[in-house]
């Protein structure tokens, strides 16, 4: 029986109903997920298993029923609403266990502290005077019909608190009045918006809102900041200086909270959609500190929360460290997802509320796939897109073109939101205010972690090394020196053209570039945090650990490789040795140039990849991500004449990417459908529990492993890789 992936390409495979799925960490770190019906995801690895809800399954009945239950969900949609009493609420990280299935489901939730520990909560009267708002980013929003790109551009100057108050109290800054209120006033019609001065901005289909005016021009000489950057280099201003002139008097509070009601809220966000290019807000983000006191707040706070990246012995800016936020009306955070698919936490101390969206887990392949039918150019020059916090898409349009339901959430103070792994989200302040967030990891996180995917785009991109982290659990020492998986090519001057693949992903070049060396190379190594080293028994090959490929031990005895990887590497071969067992050979026979491809489907640089055997497609994967990438793999035997004149066979495997797969020829078949091709239905027929197959559905090919063969039903029964 031929192995995987030289079977035919089947065009459907149908398999009984499931119940409605719910959210469970993926096995695979490099396989693709899929939505129900059949749309690929490459931004993150999601598996929805219908037996799962995403807790262990050896919980007890005891924990079970200590489960904390929603109080109830917001506006009736899909988000819980939590009021824990206190005995419930003081165990951050046990609270945080029993509502998991929760945030699983909605992608974020909402959490309302017990009175009792709002009460205990000091006045900020002081903490206050050390906020300093330094280089808030001007936020430009380009686009129209509810499609929009952000641009985060950063501000010279800091604002003191009552500064950064007063900027958002002007009427520039201010949303528009209450309808009730402008009815009063205004018994005609809106005047006509004053011209403004020359604008570049792009132009707009929207109207205007009652008062609101055009943009000022675009600033000159000033470029957009990605988020990655400002938070590694932002340090904060170090306040030497109490400016208590400025304070006297000075109320930080709002006093109309009330007012901030579901139906105003509403009449907000219409107002948001309608204005988002209008008057470019300013927010005070990434601001390293906190307005918690870690004498007093002792439980959720903050900044001092039981985090398991703090085993990593460090602070990871913009991850374990607390940050603050300064908002104003329309200050906007963009759809994404947390770096590295962690938690985060957001508590507001004080100001106007913060409007949340969210899209549940099962709606996130779709969700995906909206996004990138909409920038396919971005897209396409990265799959990790998404977590450039750009875009933005209005809840009314992936509802009417994209039957996306986005989850709604009003945030207000002395609340905490938790947003989830796979949880997408995205949202925009109401008027100022001041936030404190943080990004932490459970247990949990770990499966999810390990999977996750990063932005290559961005050199100052966060990554978190999972496997130094379960090192620092069992008590282990941190190796010396971590083996770094990068590309040899960029040492490596005789390098094939032929053997280099092409980057799709800006990268940066490690040719030129000079290393310190100041005594302390090996602190420096034991301190990165965004390399990967393998983990259990690893392929010398590939840096995937699959259930269903063979893993073989080399002829050295020192490594294993999987057998798909042994047979589709040009270089190496299996063969048996003398107690007859079977061996990977030839290891060391493979050039140094192959061992530096990129993988263009996991995006990673270990092992060896084979490239497309199309004219001079170069194309790379590793053996174990062809079934996944879409490549076509046929093998049998070719004729080889030797030196001495004598004809051998040998076996051969030619691999061809998706993009240049044989196609079958109409005629073949008559142009009958497949239900009727000969050479099909005989093939799948000899399939056996086990076997590796490919499959199209909506003009994606798949892969899966297959569990049942019903040839009297005409059958398939497959799991599907890599979500089950």
């Amino acid at each position: 029986m031929a192995t995987a992936l030289d079977q035919p390409l089947f065009e459907s495979v149908a398999g009984p109903a499931t119940a409605a799925a719910s959210i469970t960490p993926p096995h695979s770190a490099n396989g693709k997920k899929e939505v129900p019906d059949g749309v690929p995801s490459e931004l993150s690895d999601l598996e929805l298993d219908p037996n799962a809800v995403g807790v262990p399954e050896a919980a007890s009945v005891e924990e079970e029923e200590e489960d904390i239950e929603p109080d109830h969900y917001y506006g009736g949609g899909k988000i819980p609403v939590f009021k824990p009493t206190m005995d419930q609420f003081r165990d951050f990280q046990s609270f945080i266990n029993k509502v998991e299935k929760y945030g699983m489901r909605s992608g974020i939730l909402k959490v309302i502290p017990p009175k009792e520990w709002t009460d205990s909560l000091p006045a900020l009267d002081e903490a206050v005077k050390k906020i300093r708002v330094k280089n808030p980013i001007m936020q430009e929003f380009h686009g129209s019909h509810g499609t929009y790109t952000q641009a985060n551009i950063e501000r010279q100057r800091s604002y003191n608190l009552p500064q950064w108050k007063g900027l958002c109290e002007e009427s520039s800054h201010q949303p528009p009045a209450r309808r009730d209120t402008i009815d009063k006033i205004k018994p005609e019609g809106p005047p006509t918006p004053v011209s403004p001065e020359s604008n570049p901005v792009e132009a707009k289909t929207e109207e205007l809102s009652d008062g609101e005016s055009l943009p000022a021009p675009k600033p000159k000489g000033r470029q957009p900041k990605s988020v990655t950057s400002r938070r590694k280099h932002n340090k904060g201003d170090a306040i030497d200086y109490v400016d208590e002139e400025a304070f006297k008097d000075f109320d930080y509070r709002i006093h109309d909270n009330e007012e901030y009601t579901q139906e105003r809220c509403e009449e907000l966000e219409t107002a948001y959609w309608k204005s988002l290019m209008f008057n470019n807000p300013l927010y005070g983000a990434d601001m390293p500190g906190s307005l918690f006191d870690e004498n007093i707040t002792t439980s959720w706070n903050v900044a001092r929360l039981p985090n398991l990246l703090d085993v990593l012995g460090q602070k990871v800016p913009g991850v374990n460290t607390a940050y603050l936020y300064l908002g104003m009306w329309k200050a906007t955070f963009a759809w994404h997802l947390e770096d590295v698919d962690l938690y985060s936490i957001n508590y507001i101390h004080f100001g106007a509320p913060k409007q949340w969206y969210s899209i549940s887990q099962e709606d996130a392949p779709k969700f995906e796939q909206a996004m990138k039918s909409i920038w396919p150019s971005d897209a396409k020059n990265c799959d990790q897109f998404l977590r450039h916090k750009t875009y933005l898409v209005s809840p009314s349009l992936l509802k009417s073109q994209y039957g996306i339901t986005v989850n709604r959430l009003v945030h207000y103070e002395g609340e905490f939101v938790i947003t989830y792994p796979y949880g997408y989200h995205s949202g925009y302040n109401l008027g100022y205010n001041c936030a404190e967030s943080v990004n932490f990891a459970t247990e949990k996180w770990l499966d999810y972690g390990r999977v996750a995917k990063k932005c290559h785009c961005e050199s100052d991109s966060v990554w978190i090394d999972v496997d130094e982290i379960e090192r620092k659990l069992r008590g282990e020492a941190t190796p010396e020196y971590y083996p770094e998986f990068e590309s040899d090519l960029d040492e490596f001057e005789g390098a094939s053209d032929l053997l280099t693949p092409p980057r799709s992903v800006p990268e940066k070049s490690n040719r030129g570039r000079k290393r310190k060396h100041d005594g302390d190379t090996t602190k420096a190594k034991r301190m990165r945090v965004n390399v990967h080293v393998p983990r259990k028994i690893p392929c010398v090959l590939c840096p995937n650990d699959l259930d269903y490929e063979d893993l073989l031990p080399t002829e050295d005895g020192k490594n294993h490789a999987h057998r798909r990887c042994a047979l589709y590497t040009e270089e190496t071969s299996i063969l048996r040795d003398e107690t007859g067992k079977e061996v990977v050979c030839d290891i060391d026979k493979i050039p140094k140039a192959r061992m530096g491809l990129k993988c263009l489907f996991c995006r990673e640089v270990r092992g060896a990849c084979f490239q497309c055997n199309f004219g001079k497609c170069t194309r790379s994967y590793h053996a174990t991500c062809a079934l996944l990438a879409g490549v076509q793999v046929e093998q049998g035997e070719i004729a080889v004449i030797a030196d001495d004149g004598i004809h051998y066979s040998i076996p051969s495997v030619d691999l061809k990417c998706k993009y240049h797969r044989q196609k079958k020829p109409s005629w073949m078949t008559g142009g009958d459908s497949p239900d009727f091709d000969r050479k099909l239905i005989e093939s799948a027929q000899r399939m056996v529990a086990g076997d590796l197959v490919q499959f199209q559905a909506d003009k994606e090919i798949n892969g899966a492993v297959v569990l049942e063969n019903r040839p009297a039903e005409r059958t398939l029964l497959v799991k599907v890789l890599p979500r089950g």
